[in-house]
Formats: structure tokens, C-alpha cells, sequence
């Protein structure tokens, strides 16, 4: 199974992907976890490279906290955490690219990846999107730092890829209360009860985030491919727990002599 979204689809300068669990048979891991040793971590890596054509040495990863925080990277981070984990780009959930040659990754299981493309300016953008992050507005503060490199929000494109739908995601009253407090003007839209607990919904928060910074709604596409639900063919850390791989999320701005 490929995760496609048609609006990038459309668009003949970039590769993108947001991988699923097996590939030819084999669990896909490309992620530093659970692997026996982190050769056959490489190993995957090196094969997401030779399946979208995209260079090993543009990936560029990151170790992800749950944070805000963004780093725009260039030319000279192509590579890092490729090899080592130790390596990657510090305490970051989201990367912004305005280089060509360069492939950004977040990983998830259960979160939301998120892919923006500006087509004007050529700009990218990947976002790893857990219910931390969406409460911190990582996608905004995103958003608003491509608006200052010259992004018009109404170009972007917005992609949201396989997560914890709202069908699946129970929080605990601590998380609600946090988005209730948050956003009680939505309250009914994102946050559902269930079993004495509640469900949230991080797919239509994280579009009424996009909508709000700007992005038109025919810009937003969201893949409502439930990583829980369909825990065979994506890793889910809330079903798979710790023995969890990894789904990879990335965009590529393919070089003109390419």
C-alpha cells in the first residue's frame, strides 16, 4: 500500500511519501526502534531511497520531542541522523526546506505527519503532529515561519497523512481539560466522550488550525487513514505499544540538472 495524495501528485518537481509498515512483504521500519542493530535501520533508509529515486545523502532527520520546534535547514544538513541517531537535527518536530536537493523526514505512530508545500517559491515543510504538538500549534508556527520567508498561505499545500483517527484516539480527562480550555468553541467538533473518557480528533483540529493561518480549503487534503484501525498495515504505538516500528514521512524538492 502507497500513501498518495492528489495535490501533490499534481506537481512534477517534487517526490514525497509517508511509508506504511511492510514493503514487499517485510516489515518496514526506517526508524531507530526496535531494530536488532541499527544496520538494518540504514538498510531501510537505503531502500525508501532506491523506491522514490531520492538520494540517501539528501535525508535529512530528526530527534523528534514533542515539541514546537522547527529548524530550517539547508545544503549543509543533508545527512544528518542518517547513520546514527545521535547525529540528527536536536529537539525538533518539524523541518522547513526552500532548498532544492534536500529530504526532510519526521516519523510517526500514531501522530499526524504532516507535509506543506508552497508551489510559487518552491518551499517544503514535514511536521510531526502528536496531540503536544497540535495543542502548541507546531502547525501554525510552521505556517507563519514560511509567511515570513514569503509564503502566501493561500498557495500552500496542505497534507495530513495516516494517525490516530478520532474513531480510536482516547485521552484522559487531563488532555481534555488542556483542549477544552484550549478551544471550547470546539469542543463538540473535536472532542467526543467514550467509555468515561474522550476522544479527540487531531484531523479536524489540525484543519481549522490550516484554515485559520490561511490555507484554503481546497488546499488541505487529509488522508482519514486511521493508524489504529488499520494497525496491520501501519506501525501504531498505541496498539503495537513497544514493540512499534516507525511510518516515514518526507518531501523532495527534486534539482533542476536531477
Amino acid at each position: 500500500m502507497q500513501v498518495r495524495f492528489k495535490l501533490l501528485d499534481a506537481f512534477k518537481n517534487i517526490r514525497y511519501f509517508s511509508t506504511t509498515r511492510f514493503y514487499e512483504g517485510y516489515v518496514f521500519n526506517p526508524g531507530f526502534v526496535n531494530h536488532i542493530n541499527k544496520n538494518l535501520t540504514v538498510n531501510d533508509r537505503t531502500k525508501l531511497s532506491h523506491i522514490y529515486n531520492i538520494p540517501l545523502s539528501s535525508f535529512v532527520f530528526g530527534n523528534q520531542t514533542h515539541s514546537d520546534h522547527i529548524t530550517h535547514i539547508n545544503a549543509k544538513d543533508k545527512g544528518k541522523g542518517l547513520y546514527r541517531k545521535e547525529d540528527a537535527v536536536a529537539n525538533n518536530d518539524a523541518f522547513i526546506c526552500t532548498e532544492p536537493d534536500i529530504c526532510p523526514v519526521v516519523f510517526s505512530a500514531d501522530c499526524v505527519p504532516i507535509i506543506l508545500f508552497d508551489p510559487i517559491n518552491s518551499y517544503t515543510a514535514v511536521i510531526h503532529s502528536g496531540w503536544r504538538g497540535t495543542l502548541n500549534e507546531i502547525l501554525l508556527k510552521t505556517i507563519s515561519k514560511l509567511n515570513q520567508l514569503g509564503s502566501n498561505s493561500s498557495d500552500i499545500i496542505c497534507c495530513n497523512g495516516p494517525s490516530a483517527g478520532p474513531c480510536c484516539y482516547e485521552v484522559k480527562d487531563d488532555v481534555f481539560q488542556l483542549f477544552n480550555d484550549k478551544y471550547p468553541h470546539l469542543h463538540e467538533l473535536i472532542l467526543t466522550p467514550f467509555n468515561n473518557q474522550w476522544k479527540l480528533n487531531l484531523w479536524e483540529l489540525l484543519k481549522y488550525q490550516a484554515l485559520s493561518s490561511g490555507i484554503l480549503q481546497k488546499n488541505i487534503e487529509i488522508s482519514e487513514i486511521c493508524t489504529m484501525c488499520n494497525s496491520s498495515l501501519f506501525h501504531s504505538a498505541r496498539i503495537h505499544k513497544d514493540k512499534s516500528g516507525r511510518n516515514a514521512t518526507g518531501i523532495y524538492l527534486i534539482p533542476d540538472n536531477f
